[in-house]
């Protein structure tokens, strides 16, 4: 329940910037969404050979490029089954490191 929460604590304080995080075998992009409208976009190669550290390095290269200060909340969509209870992803496809 707690990204409900989450979600309800950026209505009710009105946010309106959010960074939405796709990440994919072959490329990690990170948005900016102002108001409802993209307003930055970044893509990276996502280095799906490489350690854990090295591919959560360019997840967090990428979400630092378009974030900013105000930001009200950050969502990652990834190709696997996610335990959000346990903050465990579970064999992302296409990246074996983090199988």
């Amino acid at each position: 329940m707690a990204p409900l929460l989450d979600y309800w604590d950026c209505i009710v304080k009105k946010k309106d910037k959010f960074i939405g995080v796709d990440l994919g075998g072959t490329n990690v992009r990170a948005g900016l969404v102002e108001q409802g409208e993209i307003t930055a976009i970044q893509k990276n190669p996502t280095l799906g050979h490489e350690s854990r550290e090295v591919v959560l390095a360019e997840i967090c290269r990428t979400i630092e490029s378009v974030f900013r200060p105000d930001v009200g909340g950050i969502g990652v969509g990834v190709p696997s089954v996610v335990d959000a209870d346990k903050g465990i992803v579970y064999s992302v496809a296409n990246i074996p490191s983090w199988q």
